[in-house]
């Protein structure tokens, strides 16, 4: 029963701080002591606003803990999920869920049924089924009202054995479902001196007391005679997801090395095992088996490896290398189970190739800290301590693209960026080889265009496709933000060349050069851009801020739009004159309007109302297809398609035709 409990735990979960004392709100399972204020390498420790909720280990494979949802409160417990983002419970019309308590959402005065009411969430063990609602919420005596969660109505029934009532997750934003925000991102945002951190601590005995999570920081008696080692967590395709760290390497007692730089690890508190990829479990655990002594090893029933005759110190150290420059280290007795004479290896195989999942066995040894603005997951490691510690050698990741499991958002924002890089170089090759191309001042616009959106895809290429590193970013934000403000300010002197002759004195020209310099130097000084259309993408995270993207990207967007089709659509353009040059324009208009006006403009509605999700998806499709757009208005307009002609009657008639 205990071992069909921990292959069930295992494979559920896959898919500034006040320096003032104060009082910390417990939950009366077990008395700890009051903490103080204490700051190590920029992490937070328990401080003025802090919640400490106590777990219940049961049978060393499940953790969870309480919170109260509603009002008046209702308890519920949860298993604290850093593998998921969503926040749910079992409602009063589940009669086979997993717990034993209900949330009866009538009993509730702040109880609000979501927009869209079903929902269906799915883990490796099954799938719960339920209601979209909002409700107040406390954890640890913090309170934030509004939760976006799900109330749960069915159940398949390899979630029905679980301890825990409901699921808290502690992943990011872009996992969720159901919580936007996530319900710990809920409570730090209307909690201001509620730190952007949370730690794990779990008690290595089976059915004991003393495991905790604690929201703001750490336990400091906890890290006496210890030290953090901080592990940069990595974005997956360009987004902060899960809990993912560099596994450089993986060390068998003295020999066998797994890994070559750019594996990856999930931090997984919702997973009980180390999970293994499938392409190297075979060989991983025949290398553990060959390294014990006088063991009887094979394949039990619920598919784990167990050897017989022998203890758990018959078993070799396990050496994890993470974030290129740490180490960390399990003995026998931390990845076993043993009694009887009989030891299980507590590592499943896990269908993901590359990726690895280091659950409760791995954090039971060392007490983990997850830093939500910081980006990182830091180990304690005992001062002095030789299992655990720096490298002596920094690993770097190795640059490798994986297309594996690409989100479908994520696969239409390369094909349409990869479009508009096409297309920009179409547009650049042809303004270079016909020479009437270049006699007009819009197609010097437009080749300048090109060279921006050129710059600018490429770097959503990069950002995709490659590794996260502070100083990629910067280079990332500062490139994106010039290539932005390039394409802002050319696009506001589309109209000069086709306008009334007065317009050439008008001093926009340098206006949109101030705010243009402004705009560059306040990202060089600052890390503030704007120039985005959302602030999703992992370099983009705390860097592109709602009033930045509105001053620096939908208003003069905006501005640019309308004076661009007040021209063309109230006849103030000398039609006559420059009858070619006005259609270029105006297919250049229907471009603009499309990317980035119409992106602009639901930016702009989605800063001050809610927009829904579909609608954000399309806008971002739009505002990279600019690149596609001007090139198809490009290729369309008549002086393209006469100088085409003209260049097959050779050069000399060509010459002339320029003439």
């Amino acid at each position: 029963m205990l071992l069909w409990l921990l292959v069930l735990a295992a494979g559920l979960l896959l898919p500034e701080a006040s320096c003032e004392d104060a009082p910390l709100v417990r939950i009366p399972l077990y008395r700890r002591p009051k903490a103080r204020q204490f700051t190590v390498n920029g992490t937070v420790a328990l401080s003025a606003t802090t919640s400490q909720v106590s777990l219940t280990n049961y049978a060393e494979v499940q953790f969870y803990g309480i919170i109260q949802v509603g009002t008046p409160a209702q308890t519920m417990s949860v298993t604290f999920d850093t593998g998921s983002s969503d926040l749910w419970v079992p409602g009063t019309s589940c009669k086979r869920c997993g717990g034993t308590r209900r949330f009866d959402t009538t009993a509730s005065s702040t109880f609000k049924h979501g927009s869209s009411k079903k929902l269906t969430i799915g883990y490796g063990s099954g799938a719960s089924r339920g209601v979209r609602a909002r409700d107040t919420i406390s954890v640890g005596g913090i309170v934030a009202s509004n939760v976006a969660f799900g109330v749960i109505d069915y159940e398949d029934a390899g979630m029905q054995n679980i301890q825990s009532d409901g699921l808290m997750g502690l992943a990011f934003e872009l996992l969720a479902d159901i919580s936007h925000p996530p319900p710990f991102v809920a409570l730090v945002r209307q909690n201001p001196h509620l730190a952007p951190q949370f730690s794990f601590y779990f008690t290595p005995e089976p059915n004991a007391d003393g495991s905790e999570v604690i929201f703001g920081g750490y336990n400091e008696s906890r890290m006496v005679g210890s030290k953090w080692l901080a592990i940069d967590v990595l974005p997956q395709y360009g987004y902060w997801t899960y809990w993912r760290v560099q596994l450089h390497s993986l060390i068998i007692g003295d020999e066998w090395r797994v890994c070559d730089g750019n594996c990856v690890a999930f931090v997984d508190t919702g997973n009980s095992l180390i999970g293994v990829p499938s392409i190297v479990y075979e060989d991983l655990m025949q290398t553990i088996v060959d390294e014990t002594s006088g063991c009887q090893c094979g394949i039990a029933s619920d598919g784990l490896i167990a050897c017989t005759k022998c203890s758990a110190a018959a078993f070799p150290d396990l050496r994890f290398g993470l974030g290129g420059h740490a180490f960390f280290t399990l003995s026998g007795a931390d990845y076993t189970l043993c009694g009887g004479g009989t030891c299980w290896i507590l590592l499943q195989s896990s269908a993901l190739d590359n990726m690895w999942t280091l659950g409760d066995v791995f954090l039971k040894k060392y007490y983990s800290l997850f830093d939500v603005k910081a980006k990182q997951i830091s180990l304690a490691c005992p001062v002095g301590a030789t299992h655990c510690g720096q490298e002596e050698d920094i690993v770097a990741m190795t640059f490798k693209v994986d297309l594996n499991g690409l989100p479908q958002q994520t696969a239409l924002i390369l094909a349409t960026t990869g479009s508009s890089i096409i297309g920009c170089i179409f547009i650049l090759a042809t303004y270079l080889i016909y020479p009437a191309l270049r006699i007009k001042q819009v197609s010097h616009i437009f080749a300048g265009l090109s060279v921006f959106n050129i710059v600018y895809n490429m770097f959503i290429w990069v950002g995709l496709l490659g590794q996260y590193g502070k100083s990629t970013c910067g280079v990332q934000l500062l490139g994106e933000q010039i290539a932005g403000v390039g394409i802002v300010w050319l696009s506001s002197q589309v109209r000069q060349p086709v306008g009334p002759k007065e317009r050439h004195a008008n001093p926009s020209t340098v206006l949109w050069l101030f705010w243009a310099a402004t705009s560059i130097c306040f990202a060089v000084f600052t890390g503030v851009a704007g120039f985005v259309p959302h602030s999703n993408m992992a370099c983009w995270v705390d860097h592109t801020p709602t009033w930045s993207r509105v001053i620096m990207f939908y208003a003069p967007t905006v501005w640019i739009g309308s004076q661009v089709f007040i021209d063309l659509y109230l006849n103030s353009l000398d039609y006559q004159s420059r009858q070619r040059s006005v259609t270029l324009v105006s297919l250049f208009a229907l471009a603009f309007g499309i990317s980035p006006l119409v992106p602009a403009l639901i930016g702009l509605i989605a800063s001050f109302a809610s927009v829904s999700q579909v609608l954000v998806d399309a806008s971002e499709i739009c505002f990279y297809s600019q690149g596609f757009l001007l090139a198809a208005a490009w290729a369309y307009n008549m002086t393209f398609q006469d100088d085409i002609k003209g260049q097959r009657l050779g050069n000399r008639e060509t010459e002339r035709l320029v003439v």
